[in-house]
C-alpha cells in the first residue's frame, strides 16, 4: 500500500536528515542560547532566532542528501 511506501522511505532517509543537523546543532556555542533567553527572549522565538539561523548549513545540507536521491 502506499503507507508502507511512505513508511520505507521515510525509513530509509531519516539517517540522511539527521546527521548533518546534529552535526551543526552540536557545534552551536549554547552561551548564545543562554544569552538570547537572559535577555527575555521565549524558547520558541530563541529557536527560530538563534538555533535554526545556525543550523542552516545542516538543514541544507540533509535536505541535499533527501532529496537528490529520492529523485
Amino acid at each position: 500500500t502506499n503507507l508502507a511506501v511512505y513508511i520505507g522511505i521515510v525509513y530509509a532517509y531519516v539517517p540522511f536528515m539527521v546527521l548533518p543537523i546534529y552535526t551543526a546543532l552540536i557545534r552551536i556555542d549554547y552561551s548564545l542560547v543562554e544569552a538570547a533567553l537572559d535577555l527575555g527572549a521565549r524558547p520558541l522565538k530563541t529557536f527560530f532566532t538563534v538555533i535554526v539561523p545556525l543550523t542552516k548549513g545542516g538543514i541544507i545540507a540533509g535536505s541535499m542528501l533527501v532529496f537528490i536521491p529520492a529523485v
